[in-house]
């Protein structure tokens, strides 16, 4: 859809729920945004979305079967954003607006707070937290006005706060000033099955026989990590870390790894430079972003999927390759933690500790059984609680609590 909204259909006017993003570039949370927006859509619920102009953000959602409307915020001070906003809302009316993005969360709550002010249109607000509130990429807590009034408004505006961990719902209280108890968790969630179904079982053979190259008999441990390549010096997904790591595993011997990295960003220039400095040009792939149906056989093709973030919500990078029975190797921040069930369901490593790391990887490089039996806790740890069908579930029921008609829907996921 494209151009000026059009006006909601009577059927859809006070149903409808409108997700709200507005993040540039794709990732883990939009990707978030999508399934559950898809997916509450093929349970019969009126579903449309509002994220920036971008002709990625509208294919996907489209492809779906989404209404995809156009709102972009310019920076932090775009004082027009919220009328912008409201005027969306006029003509659309929904029962429910539901921001994932701290941007989306401010500019959308306050339009939708004008939008209460018209008659016959009272919007509900709920606001999804997908990273640590108030805090930039290298894990600095922000306290400046932008992060005040941020904090302000979420004490004030939302009905809902949602985190997708524990430990962000614990931040939100702690840095939000939000009250104690009232933050509710809903973890990410996949569709285990569906994830089976997308495995391309020749081509992760293809990708496996590329990535282990010329390495014969000594076949390596092959890692997958699945995360933007963020650029500047935050290095927030620890992807300098992990070379670290890889060139103190290659001085110690053993039994090699390689690491197939499925993203992008504008990071990746500055990385390439580094792995290639660090003499690892073979051990380090860099495959740049993958389309989410091809995701599944990227996994496949690997025997561990890592992440050595300095900071994390609850990352699908980790769940859906658990999903899939790969062993999972994660720092300790965020909600990896929860996630890996505090070492049970795969290895928990310190942030920003390469030694430790490197460790880890020659753990598990030495241990194929150690790596299968991770393998098979992760995946049983994922059927247990990071399910769709709980996902869709919990969604439903937040909004069937704020009175919308768009709950009134039956279960089904998967």
């Amino acid at each position: 859809m494209s151009g000026r909204a059009p006006a909601a259909t009577r059927s859809e006017r006070g149903r409808l729920v409108l997700h709200v993003h507005g993040r540039a570039r794709w990732g883990g949370s939009v990707a978030h945004t999508l399934l559950v927006a898809r997916e509450l859509a093929a349970r019969g619920a009126p579903v449309a979305m509002a994220g920036p102009a971008d002709a990625v953000y509208r294919q996907r959602f489209e492809a779906a079967g989404i209404d995809y409307h156009s709102f972009d915020v310019s920076g932090k001070w775009d004082l027009g954003a919220p009328i912008r906003f409201k005027r969306l809302l006029d003509r659309l009316g929904p029962s429910v607006v539901h921001t994932h993005v701290r941007t989306a969360d401010f500019c959308a709550g306050v339009g939708t707070v004008l939008a209460s002010l018209s008659p016959g249109l009272a919007p509900r607000l709920v606001v999804t937290l997908h990273g640590a509130p108030n805090e930039d990429g290298r894990g600095v807590v922000k306290r400046d006005l932008p992060a005040r009034l941020y904090a302000a408004s979420m004490r004030r505006m939302p009905d809902r706060v949602l985190a997708v961990s524990e430990h962000l719902a614990r931040l939100a209280e702690e840095r939000l000033g939000i009250a104690a108890g009232t933050v509710r968790t809903i973890p990410n969630g996949v569709d285990v099955d569906a994830l089976d179904r997308g495995v391309d079982r020749e081509g992760a053979a293809a990708l496996r026989r590329r990535l282990v190259g010329g390495d014969g008999d000594r076949e390596p441990l092959v890692v997958v990590v699945a995360s933007k390549i963020p650029g500047g010096d935050g290095d927030e997904k620890g992807h300098g870390d992990l070379v670290d790591a890889l060139t103190l595993l290659r001085a110690a011997g053993g039994r090699p790894v390689v690491v197939a990295l499925a993203g992008d960003g504008e990071g990746r220039g500055a990385l390439a430079t580094k792995v290639a400095a660090r003499g690892l040009a073979g051990r380090v792939r860099l495959l740049g972003e993958q389309p989410p149906s091809r995701m599944p056989t990227v996994y496949a093709a690997a025997d561990v999927a890592v992440l050595a973030s300095h900071a994390e919500g609850l990352p699908r990078g980790l769940v859906e390759p658990m999903a899939l029975g790969r062993a999972a190797l994660g720092t300790a921040v965020g909600g990896i933690p929860e996630l890996l069930d505090h070492g049970r369901a795969g290895a928990l490593v310190p942030a920003r500790r390469p030694g430790a790391l490197a460790a880890a990887l020659a753990r598990l490089a030495r241990s194929p059984s150690l790596v299968t039996d991770l393998g098979a806790r992760g995946r049983a740890r994922v059927r247990a609680r990071y399910t769709l069908a709980a996902l869709l579930d919990a969604h439903a029921a937040v909004y069937a609590e704020l009175g919308s008609t768009a709950a009134s829907i039956p279960g089904g996921a998967s």
